[in-house]
């Protein structure tokens, strides 16, 4: 995944720019552990390069809560960690 942003990442670096990576996320029909072992990967990338980034959103189809807007606990951890 890194070689995919690596060429933005030179070129923020060589221009002294912030990144910003606006939306992303999961289909929900993805198995659950990939999900999260790709929420994990990306957002390590992301911080690993100081890429500011937001997820798609908050409960439609790359969701953050459930039916009962209960927390998706494992992916708001992923999405909050420091």
């Amino acid at each position: 995944m890194l070689d995919d942003i690596n060429s933005a990442i030179k070129v923020a670096k060589k221009l002294n720019r912030p990144l910003y990576c606006g939306e992303f996320g999961v289909y929900p029909t993805a198995p659950k552990a990939d999900a999260i072992r790709w929420y994990r990967d990306v957002t390590d990338i992301f911080r690993e390069n100081n890429i500011a980034f937001a997820h798609w959103e908050y409960k439609g189809d790359f969701p953050l809560v459930d039916k009962n807007l209960k927390p998706l606990q494992p992916l708001v951890d992923i999405l909050t960690k420091k």
